[in-house]
């Protein structure tokens, strides 16, 4: 019997194994035993953990969030969604949770943890600020309303952000330390965020379950005059961070995105994601290239600087935290980074490719609801581009409205809607199924008029992101045929079925729309859903399309056919009158 003692290197430490074998060195079958148990003990390569969990920032305003949160779900314990926000009232919470987002988060098991902010994209809300971080019964209140509102979104807890002035620091902390007390007798989490050089940076700590620290933007909230963090101003903060914050209370938040500063200008950096940013940089003429002042990538021009920090400064950052054990990390933020960094966040030391594959993400590029695929993915490089998605319609007159209808005709309906339509004089264009026009041919006569204009939606309505390409196309054409046999006009305009959002981002969906766009048709998204289908009450209604109105949106969605629209006519009776008493126009999508 032999025993065999190597010393074995894991991680920081050695182990001694030791084998007992009871047959002579040279059996083979002792050699394969050998082999196969030292390779069970010692894996290729071990995947980074993150004690403290992996988090990340979610902009509603992003329309990546969702799908960004759908696809990445497995590589996070926590998304941060901006759901709270500070008010003029003294202590009620401005809830903004958009539903999808919630719902999502909810059905990936995701935790979630709703930034509350004292600013939007109006400003910092200093005054309010200060009034109630002064008062002790104010911050108790507001302590109070945020534990509702977290309870009632069943999330795990919140985050804290705000920006605060020096001569309110100290009452921030109070606030801080009463609401981590009432958070933790409702088993609630809670973190704040933090700049790297803030001067209570270890107080704040001791006084809650976490500090985030912001460490993607050389400046802090009141001071935006800067671009993304350079390489030694990261170095540098970081090293004074982990002195002052305990490692189970420190979490990381490293920057994924770009950013657009015009020159000449004091106004904040407009945000980009890594496809956009690439994207904008080629349209100038110019690829992004490392800058050797910052490390981060760039391309300058004569009226403005792209910058980005990509994956390779990830890596770079994410390697400096495990030298300094930091044992929680965050991305700032979902929906714009390159899919490689959370193969980076599993193993930080693995080999970047200079060839890197099309971001997942899509770019869409101006506003409008009409929609159109302007690019596809660029071939993998260092400075690939994901689907671009051109958006027009922008520039419709400000009060203007579009009304569209879809999954008409129907027998009892659509006349009784172009009655309405007819007697207030109001364009309006219908997306009909083939199906439908084939059962009740004679609508089209009526639909036949100049206020009204025809549109496909498809001849049985299918999910047209799950079918192929060939039926796509026999979908479109055999609708195109049967307007064109009823009416004598080619239609010019595409509803997509089941999905009327303005700016998608699923793969499927935009093949779509790519298919159908190479057919001629205009792709007509509307960016404000009455809702119909779901029987609302109509005074809520209306007050929500005028709410979206005032928003600059302009297309609305109601439904002609698919079930019984006495709610869509009571609907259109009310908001026809409000909507020109504000001062609204109603045109016809054959302006645009």
């Amino acid at each position: 019997m032999f025993l065999l003692m190597p010393l074995l290197k894991m991680g920081s430490g050695l182990v001694l194994l030791v084998l007992a074998i009871q047959t002579p060195l040279n059996s083979d079958s002792v050699r394969d035993t050998l082999v196969h148990t030292i390779n069970a003990i010692v894996p290729a390569a071990r995947e980074q953990t993150w004690p403290l969990g992996k988090f990340a920032y979610v902009s509603q305003s992003d329309s990546n969030s969702e799908n960004a949160i759908e696809l990445q779900s497995e590589n996070l314990d926590y998304i941060i969604p901006d759901w709270y926000f500070l008010t003029t009232d003294d202590c009620m919470i401005d809830s903004r949770v958009y539903p999808k987002i919630k719902e999502v988060a909810l059905a990936t098991d995701l935790d979630v943890l709703p930034l509350y902010q004292n600013q939007d994209t109006r400003g910092i809300y200093l005054d309010q600020t200060r009034k109630i971080l002064q008062n002790p019964e104010l911050r108790n209140c507001v302590a109070m309303e945020l534990v509702k509102s977290v309870k009632a979104d069943a999330a795990k807890g919140a985050v804290i952000s705000f920006a605060v002035p020096a001569d309110l620091e100290d009452s921030f902390l109070e606030f801080i330390k009463e609401t981590d007390t009432l958070f933790a007798q409702n088993n609630l989490n809670l973190y704040v965020t933090v700049d790297a050089d803030n001067g209570n940076l270890a107080d704040i700590a001791g006084a809650c379950d976490g500090v985030l620290v912001n460490m993607y933007h050389a400046y802090n909230q009141l001071n935006l005059n800067t671009a993304p963090a350079p390489t030694d101003w990261f170095t540098q903060k970081l090293a004074r961070v982990v002195k002052l914050v305990p490692k189970d209370k420190l979490i990381i938040m490293i920057g994924q995105f770009g950013a657009d500063v015009s020159a000449g200008t004091s106004a904040s950096p407009q945000e980009l994601s890594f496809s956009a940013s690439n994207y904008e940089a080629q349209k100038l003429g110019s690829n992004l290239a490392i800058d050797d002042d910052s490390g981060n990538l760039l391309a300058v021009f004569v009226q403005k600087s792209i910058w980005l920090l990509g994956p390779h400064q990830a890596q770079e950052q994410l390697n400096q935290l495990i030298s300094n054990d930091v044992q929680g990390v965050g991305i700032y933020r979902l929906g714009t980074e390159h899919q490689i960094v959370w193969n980076l966040l599993k193993n930080p030391t693995k080999q970047i490719s200079n060839t890197l594959d099309p971001p997942q993400y899509v770019y869409h590029e101006t506003k409008g609801e009409i929609l159109t695929v302007s690019a596809k993915p660029s071939p993998p490089g260092t400075n690939p581009t994901g689907y671009i998605i051109s958006r027009y319609g922008d520039e419709l007159p400000e009060k203007s409205i579009f009304i569209t209808f879809d999954d008409g005709p129907d027998p009892k309906w659509t006349p009784l809607i172009i009655d309405l339509l007819k007697l207030e004089n109001v364009p309006a264009a219908f997306f009909v199924v083939g199906e439908q026009l084939e059962y009740w041919p004679e609508i089209a006569t009526l639909l036949n008029d100049p206020l009204f204009t025809i549109g496909n939606h498809s001849y049985d309505h299918p999910h047209l992101d799950e079918i192929p390409k060939q039926e796509i196309l026999n979908q479109t054409a055999s609708t195109t045929r049967l307007i064109q046999n009823l009416t004598g006009k080619k239609p010019r305009f595409f509803r997509l079925t089941y999905d009327v959002n303005t700016m998608p981002t699923k793969e499927k969906t935009i093949h779509a729309i790519d298919t159908i766009s190479e057919q001629g048709y205009i792709i007509v998204g509307a960016a404000i859903d009455s809702r119909d289908w779901d029987n609302p009450n109509v005074e809520d209604a209306v007050n929500s399309i005028m709410q979206s109105l005032k928003a600059d949106k302009h297309i609305i969605v109601f439904h002609d056919g698919g079930g019984d629209r006495l709610r869509t006519i009571e609907i259109l009776k009310k908001l026809i009158p409000e909507a020109r008493e504000s001062g609204y126009e109603f045109l016809g999508l054959e302006s645009i």
